[in-house]
């Protein structure tokens, strides 16, 4: 049996590393023993080392999945520099091209194979498996599993029968697991015994910083003020909860003359890829973002994480603001928050979770428009408009998916959108596991609204959320433990800009007549030049 001293000659063999650091000693020690392990460990403490290094030292394939597709080609890409043979499928690629990489992974030709969750849900896939050798199962961002976590995925539920299917022991891996989470996903998971690793939370290089704007003017001076201090050979990354408010702060960025990009689901797949190259090469120092920015980004010198407003969730801003200081420097995290925060998450847990008499109302909105093959062709919005209560179509998507997880409804067609099967007279959606859902999503914003305005040091706050034991004394990183010598903004405006140049005056004045998005932005951003008029 391949023992520790073999992972770390795998280790330095491949990856250039002398050791091992944290709990990955401990976790490719356990693996290597056939034993299930769960290990918590933050954004940046290298948890793919722990299922990489031991599969070079099993006897079979190690299948990893993984929530995003598009992370899949970069992390494969990486493994075969190192001189490791993997490979990914998933549904970007052809059947016929699938089907060759599969018989190269029977042939033994790739050690690791990457994979979707989704990827279950093919009979042709797990009848594949079979005939694999698998010597572990590796899940990553196994919070994904449990309905209790931030970012919960009905795909990932039904690792627990392929787990049982394969036979082989699992490691499970996330950033973000509070106590509730990790039991749930030992459960959903079926762990038999596992080895539970939780290190590394405390972040001794990072700084946090809370500020309460008294209103959206103030925030946005506060942003502008944080920006101008990073260093140029620094990159800064603000975090905002919508795509609306995405592009507005990137707008009153780049006005500002800041420049910066913006990044969310809404814009294509090769642009996101491209904003994402960019910010990595350092051809952009500032990225303003959705949470569908960051997972799997690997750089090392982002020196500020701003939160434009609280996420819904501890979880998510620890993991978020965690892209901070990947080298080991010191960087900042900053929460800029303001009262109205809660009520855009109390909108937001609304749209994904929508209450039961309006899940109620799409189903009889679609048995009422069914004819032949009980098949009713209408949009989301044209449902939104027949369902008493229904908040827009966004809403109507989250309910379609709640009566399709139900088994009462499903598209006619694969990809259909307004096209429905109404396979059911009587939705059987389990309420009872939707309510909890809800509640599980209202005790995550009530313990940020508890980090951003506890009265005690920050980071004890954030270590005792995830289960380790903060300091005994301050911690000289946080603005309540630093008192008045942390104050991140020594005053409340931000230092004027230099005296303008004439064209900068002329484009100034551009401004003030087209009336931007935030309203008078000129006036607002675009004061005078010291001494001016």
């Amino acid at each position: 049996m391949p023992d520790l001293d073999d992972a770390r000659a795998v280790l330095r063999r491949h990856f250039g590393y002398p050791d091992f650091r944290g709990a990955q000693a401990d976790a490719v020690s356990a693996v290597l023993r056939r034993k299930d392990v769960l290990v918590l460990m933050p954004t940046g403490g290298g948890k793919s080392l722990c299922y990489q290094v031991p599969s070079q030292l099993l006897p079979g394939i190690t299948l990893v999945v993984s929530p995003l597709i598009s992370l899949m080609k970069d992390q494969v890409d990486a493994l075969e520099a190192a001189g490791i043979h993997a490979t990914f499928v998933n549904s970007t690629l052809a059947p016929a091209e699938a089907d060759a990489r599969l018989a190269r992974v029977e042939a033994g030709e790739a050690r690791l194979l990457y994979v979707a969750p989704e990827r279950f849900d093919s009979p042709r896939f797990r009848e594949r498996l079979q005939r694999l050798r698998v010597s572990l199962l590796a899940v990553d961002e196994a919070h994904c599993i449990s309905q209790w976590g931030h970012d919960f995925r009905p795909a990932y539920r039904r690792l627990g029968a392929a787990r049982d299917a394969l036979r082989c022991p699992v490691i499970a891996l996330t950033a973000t697991a509070p106590p509730e989470v990790r039991r749930d996903i030992a459960r959903q998971l079926r762990l038999r015994d596992p080895v539970v690793l939780v290190r590394g939370f405390d972040r001794p290089n990072l700084t946090w910083h809370v500020i309460a704007a008294a209103d959206e003017l103030e925030r946005d001076r506060a942003l502008l003020a944080l920006l101008r201090r990073v260093p140029p050979d620094g990159a800064a990354i603000v975090y905002a909860s919508t795509r609306k408010r995405v592009d507005g702060v990137a707008d009153l960025l780049n006005r500002a003359g800041v420049p910066a990009a913006a990044y969310h689901a809404g814009a294509r797949g090769p642009e996101r890829q491209r904003l994402q190259d960019a910010f990595i090469e350092g051809r952009i120092g500032v990225v303003v973002a959705t949470n569908a920015f960051g997972m799997g980004i690997d750089k090392p010198n982002v020196r500020l994480v701003v939160h434009h407003g609280a996420p819904a969730s501890l979880e998510a801003y620890y993991q978020e603001a965690g892209r901070a200081g990947r080298d080991g420097a010191p960087a900042t995290c900053v929460l800029i928050h303001h009262e109205r925060d809660r009520r855009t998450h109390e909108f937001l847990i609304g749209q994904s979770l929508p209450p039961r008499e309006v899940v109620q109302g799409v189903h009889a909105a679609l048995l009422a428009e069914a004819g032949v093959g009980r098949v009713a062709r209408l949009s989301a919005d044209e449902i939104a408009r027949r369902t008493r209560g229904a908040r827009g179509a966004q809403q109507v998507e989250a309910a379609l998916r709640l009566l399709g997880e139900a088994g009462a409804v499903r598209p006619e067609r694969p990809g259909a959108t307004a096209a429905w099967l109404v396979t059911s007279d009587a939705p059987a959606v389990d309420w009872r596991a939707l309510d909890a859902r809800r509640r599980a999503e209202w005790r995550r914003l009530l313990e940020m609204e508890g980090y951003a305005r506890t009265r005690s040091c920050r980071r004890a706050f954030v270590l005792r959320y995830f289960g380790e034991r903060p300091p005994a004394r301050r911690c000289g990183g946080c603005d309540r433990c630093l008192g008045s010598d942390g104050r991140i903004l020594p005053t409340a405006r931000p230092p004027r800009p230099a005296p303008w140049t004439v064209g900068a005056r002329l484009w100034a004045a551009r401004l003030r007549k087209s009336e931007p998005l935030s309203g008078n932005w000129a006036n607002r951003y675009l004061v005078p030049p010291v001494g001016g008029k």
